[in-house]
């Protein structure tokens, strides 16, 4: 009882303004999938608004919106996400760039 199969942790140091790492990892052998909750108001991102995140393992960049949002993790082939978490700071021709 109160087991989370999806072990996460976020940070946020204004001082590396560019690396702020969020993390999550199954500690099991089966996959594990669920919704974790980013700490929005710890990155400076209102509730309602867009933001990126960057998985440093792999590269591939996700756009999220909300504090709830699901991962899915395979201790095959993806284990663990480390996250670079990247505010929207506008768009230019409907592009949106982050930071």
């Amino acid at each position: 009882s109160g087991f989370n199969p999806m072990a996460g942790f976020a940070g946020f140091n204004p001082a590396q303004a560019g690396f702020n790492p969020a993390g999550w990892t199954s500690p099991q052998w089966n996959p594990q999938a669920g919704f974790v909750h980013v700490p929005l108001e710890d990155f400076g991102i209102g509730h309602d608004e867009e933001y990126r995140m960057e998985d440093l393992l792999t590269g591939e960049k996700f756009t999220w919106r909300g504090a709830r949002n699901y991962v899915a993790l395979d201790p095959h082939n993806r284990p663990a996400h480390i996250f670079r978490v990247r505010r929207l700071v506008g768009r230019r021709a409907g592009t949106p760039f982050f930071a």
